[in-house]
C-alpha cells in the first residue's frame, strides 16, 4: 500500500492546523465549547501527523469496510429527504412505516422530528444542552439527558437506558437518529441489530489512528455490515477530509442504514404524501476514496 508524499502530507497538516485553531477561537464564546471540544481539535491535527504504522492500520480499516459505505439503490422511491435542506435534514427510508423515533440531539432545528410526528410516529428527543425545544411541538417528548457516556458535567445514558426511558422497544418499527457530536460511538457500542433504521452522523474518522477507537469502530461497523444496508450517505463539511496512506475519508459524514429485514421488501406500506425527496443524492465517492499520491 502506498503512502502520501511528505509534501502532500505537510500541506494537509498545515491546513488542518489552521482550520483547527480557527475552529477553537471561533467557538470559544459558545456555551457548547468545552475542554473536550478543544481536545477534538487537537486530535484532528494530530491525525495528520500520524506515524506510518498508525496510518497503515487506519487505512486497513477503511479498506476492510469500504464495501459497507456504499448505497444499494439511490433511485428507491421510498427514500425521502425529511427536514430542511441543510443541517437538521436527513435522508429517510419509508418514513411512514416507523411508529417510534428516538432522536439524539435537538440543536436549533427539529423539523425532522416534527415531520415524523406529523406522519404519526411517537417521537422522543434526548438533549440536555438546550434550554427549550426550538419550536412548539406538544406531542414530542423531550428528555434532558445525554445519550452516550458522561461528559464530565452531565451523566450519560446507554442505548438500553434510553429505550426504557422513552418506553420504546428495540424492534423494526423503531427509527433512531443520532446527531450527537461524537457520542454516537458510545451509543452504538451496544446491541442494536433489531432496530429498523439508523440515521447517524459519524464524527472523528481522524481518530482511526488510535487503536482503542479503531477497535470500537470495528465492533460497530461489523454489526452494521451484518444487519443493515446503506441507502444514503453524504459527507459533512464540518472538517476537511483526512488522509491515511492512499485513502481519503471524510472526517464527518451522515449515513442512513436500513435493517436488512426491511430493505429488500417491496411490499412495505408506503404512503404517497411524503416530504420532499428532490434533494440531490450523494454517494460513497464523496465520503471515501482511494487515490494514487502525486509522484507515485
Amino acid at each position: 500500500m502506498t503512502s502520501s508524499s511528505p509534501k502532500t502530507r505537510s500541506v494537509v497538516s498545515a491546513v488542518a492546523w489552521v482550520r483547527s485553531l480557527y475552529w477553537v477561537f471561533a467557538n470559544r464564546h459558545f456555551l457548547k465549547m468545552s475542554p473536550s471540544s478543544v481536545r477534538r481539535a487537537v486530535q484532528y491535527f494530530a491525525a495528520t501527523q500520524a506515524p506510518k504504522d498508525e496510518c497503515s492500520a487506519a487505512a486497513a480499516f477503511l479498506c476492510e469496510f469500504s464495501d459497507l459505505l456504499q448505497t444499494v439503490d439511490e433511485t428507491d422511491s421510498r427514500l425521502a429527504f425529511v427536514g430542511p435542506h441543510g443541517d437538521g435534514g436527513y435522508w429517510t427510508f419509508n418514513p411512514t412505516y416507523f411508529s417510534h423515533v428516538l432522536s439524539g440531539g435537538a440543536g436549533d432545528n427539529i423539523d425532522f422530528e416534527v415531520t415524523m410526528d406529523e406522519l404519526g410516529a411517537h417521537v422522543v428527543i434526548f438533549d440536555p444542552y438546550v434550554t427549550a425545544l426550538p419550536q412548539n411541538a406538544p406531542r414530542i417528548q423531550w428528555i434532558q439527558e445525554r445519550l452516550g457516556e458522561d461528559d464530565g458535567t452531565r451523566k450519560g445514558v446507554s442505548l438500553h437506558e434510553a429505550l426504557l426511558a422513552a418506553g420504546f422497544r428495540l424492534d423494526l418499527r423503531t427509527l433512531m437518529k443520532l446527531d450527537v457530536e461524537s457520542s454516537e460511538w458510545d451509543i452504538l457500542d451496544a446491541e442494536f441489530a433489531n432496530l429498523g433504521q439508523l440515521i447517524v452522523e459519524f464524527h472523528d474518522m481522524h481518530r482511526l489512528r488510535d487503536d482503542v477507537f479503531r477497535a470500537r469502530a470495528t465492533r460497530i461497523f461489523q454489526q452494521l455490515r451484518e444487519n443493515f444496508e446503506v441507502v444514503a450517505i453524504h459527507p459533512n463539511n464540518y472538517r476537511p477530509p483526512v488522509i491515511f496512506d492512499s485513502w481519503v475519508v471524510a472526517d464527518t459524514f451522515e449515513v442512513t442504514l436500513v435493517n436488512r429485514r426491511l430493505a429488500p421488501r417491496r411490499d412495505t406500506p408506503f404512503a404517497q404524501n411524503l416530504p420532499d425527496n428532490s434533494y440531490e443524492m450523494q454517494s460513497i465517492n464523496d465520503v471515501l476514496a482511494r487515490v494514487t499520491p502525486i509522484g507515485r
